[in-house]
C-alpha cells in the first residue's frame, strides 16, 4: 500500500541560487542514491513520485521547504531523514519527517501563505522629515479618536504609537498598508505585467531595529492564484517611505495551510 512521507528541509548557502528545476533533479538523485522505496510513475518517461511545495525564488534562504514522497512500503521515518542527509549537498538539510494521510492534496494546492524575514540597511531620505511629521500627526489623530471613543464606551484597536525608532517605523508601515492598491510592473517572459501587490500582503511589521539595520517580518498570501516575490513589496514600500535602504538578506521562515505551519 502506498504511503505519503512529508519532509521538511532547509535550503541555504550557495544552493539558494539554484532553480526549482535543479532542486527537483538533486532530490531525484538523492532518493536514488539513498535507496528509498519511492513509487515510480507510469508512462513513457517514468519518474519518482515526488511532489514539492511552492518554488522558492532565487536568492532566498529558507528554513522551511516541503516535499512529499510516495513510498511503496513501511519505512522508519528517522531512517528516511538520515539516509537523505547522507547524500544531499551540505546546504540542503532534512530537519523533520512525518507520514501524512494518503488522501492529502498536493502541497502546491494546499499551502496558502508564507512568512519571510527581510534584513535591510536603512537610512532616512534627505526630504524625510516632512513625511515622518505627517505620519506622526496621522497617528496622533488616531490615538485622540481612540480616547474619545473609549470615553463614550466604544473600543478600538489603535495603540499609543510611542516614540522609539522601531515604533516610528511601524507607524509608517501602518500608513503604507492603508492603501487599497499598490500597482507595479512585474517582469514576465516577453515584457511586463501590471499587477496589484496589495492583496498578497497579510501582515508586515518591523521586529527589530538597531544601528540602521531593520529586520522586517512579512506574511504573504500564495497559492494557485499566484505568488509575489517579497522584494517587490519591500522595494515598493521603500519608494514611498521616508527611508532608503538596501536589502541584505531575504529568508523564508515558514509555509502555512490555513494559518497553521505545514509541519
Amino acid at each position: 500500500m502506498e504511503r505519503i512521507i512529508r519532509i521538511k528541509y532547509t535550503k541555504e548557502g550557495i544552493l539558494r541560487y539554484i532553480s526549482h528545476l535543479n532542486l527537483v533533479q538533486i532530490f531525484n538523485r538523492a532518493v536514488r542514491r539513498a535507496g528509498l522505496p519511492v513509487n515510480i510513475s507510469n508512462g513513457f518517461n517514468p519518474r519518482f513520485r515526488i511532489s514539492f511545495g511552492p518554488p522558492l525564488p532565487l536568492g532566498i534562504n529558507s528554513q522551511a521547504e516541503y516535499l512529499d514522497l510516495r513510498v511503496t512500503e513501511v519505512i522508519n521515518l528517522e531512517e528516511v531523514k538520515d539516509r537523505l542527509n547522507q547524500v544531499l549537498p551540505e546546504d540542503l538539510k532534512i530537519i523533520q519527517v512525518q507520514e501524512v494521510t494518503s488522501s492529502s492534496d498536493s502541497l502546491a494546492k494546499i499551502i496558502d501563505s508564507a512568512a519571510y524575514i527581510i534584513v535591510l540597511k536603512l537610512e532616512r531620505k534627505e526630504d524625510s522629515q516632512k513625511r515622518i511629521k505627517d505620519i506622526d500627526q496621522f497617528y496622533t489623530s488616531l490615538v485622540k479618536d481612540k480616547e474619545e471613543k473609549e470615553s463614550s464606551g466604544e473600543k478600538t484597536i489603535i495603540q499609543n504609537p510611542g516614540s522609539n525608532p522601531l515604533e516610528s517605523l511601524n507607524r509608517e508601515i501602518g500608513c503604507f498598508l492603508r492603501q487599497r492598491e499598490m500597482i507595479i510592473d512585474k517582469p514576465i517572459p516577453g515584457g511586463l505585467k501590471r499587477i496589484n501587490i496589495r492583496p498578497f500582503i497579510l501582515t508586515m511589521r518591523g521586529i527589530s531595529y538597531s544601528k540602521g539595520i531593520l529586520e522586517l517580518e512579512l506574511y504573504l498570501s500564495m497559492g494557485p492564484r499566484g505568488n509575489i516575490h517579497p522584494r517587490y513589496i519591500v522595494e515598493y514600500w521603500l519608494n514611498q517611505s521616508p527611508y532608503q535602504g538596501e536589502i541584505l538578506q531575504v529568508s523564508r521562515q515558514e509555509l502555512y495551510i490555513q494559518g497553521r505551519a505545514v509541519m
